[in-house]
């Protein structure tokens, strides 16, 4: 049975909420064991994974939130800053990543990505760790 850590941003739970009852939809049909950890916001994610990479406890590494555009570009600094730093981690760690971040320019496409069909985030997160997880 292979053993995922999820990590969740509370910032817009409605849109993480979407993204991860897919996920765990299909973990679950998968006899996948998942254990949910959440932070408040996607800058507070790096930490988390690593302290949980720190572990070796887990077969793969989720997280799931969402970034929206403002009327600054302090968007662009938070999603490149968790980008970077969590690919590193996991290339650090070698553990495998399913990067469920969205970058989006309204919360009407966040809803979007995050909604109970074939867009969903979700559902690519937990494609790429289905195959990078042996």
């Amino acid at each position: 049975m292979k053993k995922i850590a999820l990590i969740g941003s509370n910032y817009y739970p409605e849109i993480t909420s979407g993204l991860s009852n897919t996920f765990l939809k299909l973990c679950r049909d998968s006899n996948w064991h998942v254990d949910e950890f959440m932070v408040y916001g996607v800058s507070e994610m790096p930490l988390k994974f690593k302290s949980l990479a720190l572990l070796n406890e887990y077969d793969g590494i989720a997280v799931l939130g969402c970034v929206v555009k403002g009327e600054t570009y302090h968007n662009s600094l938070i999603n490149s800053y968790v980008f970077n730093k969590i690919y590193d981690l996991s290339l650090e760690y070698m553990i495998p990543l399913g990067y469920g971040i969205l970058n989006v320019k309204s919360y009407d496409d966040a809803v979007a990505r995050s909604l109970l069909n074939k867009n969903n985030r979700g559902i690519e997160v937990f494609e790429s760790l289905e195959l990078a997880v042996v």
